[in-house]
């Protein structure tokens, strides 16, 4: 599953760039240039910020070290359910910016 995720963002990087949020790094010249993540965005904030901040420079991934992180809400909402929002989050935002609430996506509840 981690495995098919990163292939897909690396195999898109250089046309639509994504990357999630807890592994974000830019450097504070960037950061400030694109006037930092738009807090006004309601999901998808991580990706829309690392798509503006590759139009001012490189955007590459970092193969180590390994970023570990929990899948429990992969096991609470179950793996097929959670792709089905990701992959609806993923057309929206090619028409649009996520400003209103497009899948249910709890946080903090896991």
């Amino acid at each position: 599953m981690v495995a098919t995720s990163n292939l897909w963002h690396f195999a898109i990087k250089f046309f639509y760039p994504h990357a999630s949020g807890f592994y974000i790094l830019a450097r504070k010249r960037l950061h400030e240039k694109i006037g930092g993540f738009d807090e006004e965005l309601f999901h998808t904030e991580d990706h829309d910020y690392v798509r503006r901040a590759s139009r001012h420079g490189k955007f590459r991934y970092l193969w180590k070290p390994r970023v570990i992180f929990s899948v429990r809400r992969f096991d609470k909402e179950g793996r097929f359910r959670l792709i089905g929002k990701f992959l609806i989050l993923e057309i929206y935002m090619l028409f649009n910016r996520v400003r209103k609430e497009v899948v249910r996506y709890e946080y903090g509840k896991f």
